[in-house]
């Protein structure tokens, strides 16, 4: 910078020198006006360039500030951006909210509907399950009295009330059991649990049940080689159902016979 300064100072007083020679006799031209004019000549030059430092320092003020505004401006888009998910999140928040209560209303408007009965066959199913899913042991328990459907001119009057439309007193349904329960063990619960009248007689010392009625309709209600059998997996047995121990898997069937077992694929044998 300061080369440049001289150079142009140079040039600047030959070029004054030229002017005043030229414009000038030159005997009137002295060395104190040639000085003063060069000294004029550089306070201007060197006032101009202050200027211009001035100025390039107000632009890069200039430049700053603006670069201040654009991150501010960028500041504000971002925090306004933010506001903006924030609030989407608020709302998304609340929509879910609204559909969960929505499905819990639902819900309680389904189970309100629900019959008593639906509800006890749910309930029972869902014991079911829950006996399954704890690893019992499982069996399926079944009632029929359909044989009296073909002799109901047979059948005591005051008993044709209680015979289901269709001989079904209780259709199969599972029944879990534990080790070393019998078939009259899991058929007396079972018929408590459906509200199914069951009775029997215990006979301690043989230490057996024999049934008497089940749904109410008992032995020799349809003559005297009616009564009540049961079977474990198709097959009859010959005694007693305390006797009879269970296993996994195994199928009880409970028939009312109006023949000694013949009428049901049991016949009779002393």
């Amino acid at each position: 910078m300061k080369k440049k300064i001289i150079i142009t100072v140079v040039i600047i007083l030959s070029l004054a020198g030229a002017f005043f020679f030229a414009e000038k006799p030159p005997e009137k031209v002295t060395e104190n006006s040639v000085i003063e004019n060069s000294v004029n000549e550089v306070s201007e030059i060197v006032s101009e360039i202050s200027i211009e430092k001035s100025i390039v320092s107000e632009i890069s003020e200039i430049s700053v500030e603006e670069s201040n505004v654009s991150e501010i401006s960028e500041i504000s888009v971002e925090e306004s951006t933010v506001s903006e998910i924030s609030e989407i999140s608020v709302e998304e928040s609340t929509v879910s909210e609204i559909s969960e209560i929505s499905v819990e209303e639902s819900l309680e408007e389904i189970v309100s509907e629900i019959s008593v009965e639906e509800r006890s066959f749910i309930e029972n199913f869902v014991e079911e399950i829950s006996e399954i899913s704890e690893n019992k042991t499982v069996c399926t328990v079944s009632i029929s009295c359909n044989t009296l459907l073909n002799n109901l001119d047979r059948v005591k009057k005051n008993k044709l009330s209680v015979i289901p439309s269709d001989g079904w007193i209780l259709t199969a349904v599972n029944a879990g059991f534990n080790d070393g329960e019998s078939v009259f063990d899991v058929t007396k619960r079972v018929c408590m649990e459906n509200k199914i009248p069951f009775e029997f007689t215990l006979a301690p010392i043989y230490n057996t049940a024999y049934i008497e009625g089940i749904n109410n309709i008992y032995e020799f209600d349809c003559g005297s080689t009616s009564g009540w059998l049961y079977k474990v997996n198709g097959e009859f047995k010959s005694y007693g159902c305390s006797d009879c121990k269970l296993n996994n898997g195994d199928i009880i069937e409970w028939v009312y016979t109006c023949d000694l077992g013949k009428d049901v694929g049991n016949e009779y044998k002393e």
